[in-house]
């Protein structure tokens, strides 16, 4: 998410152009920035955020109150991430313990368990409804006291994977790619400050975040789906002439027929792009003939950043491949004992780039070195061509 200055930056141009717009509450440029500082203020000086204050943790639904508290976050310079709000107290409480937060952010339908609050004493617990809408009348300098709260950690950010085979990982690193990655997305796929973005996950995938922040460092519009409904996002598409979404292959499959049965002509999407799962062959067949070749793909991990990109035509030339290598990313493909294997052999891959995390919070992170460079490996398996990569 963007922090307070890049707002500023933004808002000077943008005024009063709608930035999020959710079922509950909407507001522009000007406003975000109003509503950032005014919250900021807030969290700093009743000390919801103070010197003791390690990293935070949020469990909530997607909500404006999300949005905002991010940009304060991030301002603030206190590393975050969410978590899915949907798991067991067990697997919460792991993530909570990992991530080496002390604070944790919460939704009223979000509330912790009598269970979460007696294994974890030392967490301050608090409700989001403490972002408001109405803004305080202060002149005070909001910088200034992100200055006295002097917030150092090593880590810069850091995140979790699904733990559908298990407890989740907690993934940090130290330094940050996004711009070097924005700028390539950016250029690749045209974004402007007139694209308008259709979130169709929950904000507690790092996806989700990478790809609104395209949209917003662009001086764009972000708009909230509710990816349980095709039909919210079908109405949410057509009726906000959505450009642009990033979306995963079950919610692509529900949307289909909604747009099929509604006779759904594409006006306005230029991009979209399909990730995080399996994306069968015969569902990128019909997203194309309903969106026209604006289809795209990529692989990677949360480990890994992206890594492999594949538009339209690639998708037509090999219907079951991943795409081919994003610039700053080199794949290989190795064998049980480590060893790199050719092209056209299966095995587990292993990513170089600039994206990779650092490591997993107590845990070892598997890797190797080949020429010389780190490659971080996957649990993944596939294999090679001359031109792209088949899972």
């Amino acid at each position: 998410m963007l922090g307070l200055k890049q707002i500023k930056k933004i808002a000077v141009k943008q005024q009063n152009k709608p930035v999020l717009i959710t079922d509950d509450f909407s507001f522009g440029w000007t406003d975000y920035k109003v509503l950032v500082e005014s919250n900021l203020v807030n969290l700093l000086k009743n000390e919801y955020l103070n010197t003791d204050t390690t990293r935070v943790i949020i469990m909530s639904e997607n909500s404006w109150k999300l949005f905002i508290l991010y940009s304060c976050l991030v301002t603030s310079k206190v590393a975050y991430s969410g978590i899915d709000y949907t798991m067991n107290d067990e697997k919460k409480i792991a993530c909570i313990k990992q991530s080496g937060a002390n604070t944790v952010f919460y939704s009223e339908d979000n509330k912790p368990s009598d269970v979460m609050l007696a294994s974890l004493p030392n967490i301050k617990f608090i409700n989001l409804d403490i972002i408001k809408e109405d803004t305080i009348d202060d002149d005070t300098d909001v910088f200034g006291l992100v200055k006295q709260l002097n917030h150092s950690d090593d880590v810069l950010s850091f995140s979790f994977t699904s733990g559908t085979t298990g407890l989740p990982k907690c993934i940090y690193r130290k330094s940050s790619f996004d711009k070097r990655r924005l700028g390539i997305f950016t250029n690749k796929y045209e974004i402007t400050s007139d694209d308008i973005y259709l979130v169709t996950m929950p904000f507690y995938h790092v996806s989700v975040n990478g790809w609104a922040k395209l949209t917003l460092v662009n001086g764009g519009t972000v708009v909230f789906g509710d990816f349980s409904n095709a039909n919210d996002l079908y109405y949410k598409i057509t009726n906000y002439n959505v450009t642009s979404m990033l979306i995963t292959p079950p919610v692509l499959q529900r949307l289909v027929p909604v747009l099929q049965k509604n006779n759904y002509q594409n006006t306005s999407v230029h991009f979209i792009m399909v990730g995080g799962k399996n994306f069968p062959t015969i569902l990128k067949e019909q997203a194309i003939e309903l969106f026209g070749p604006v289809i795209n793909e990529y692989y990677g991990s949360s480990e890994t950043g992206i890594n492999t990109l594949a538009d339209s035509q690639d998708m037509s030339k090999y219907p079951a491949a991943s795409g081919q290598f994003m610039e700053g990313s080199k794949l290989i493909i190795l064998d049980d004992k480590g060893n790199v294997l050719p092209s056209n052999s299966i095995g587990r891959i292993a990513i170089q780039s600039f994206q990779c995390a650092d490591g997993y919070m107590g845990k070892k992170m598997a890797e190797i070195t080949f020429d010389g460079e780190r490659y971080v490996i996957t649990s993944d398996y596939g294999y090679l061509n001359a031109e792209a990569i088949f899972l």
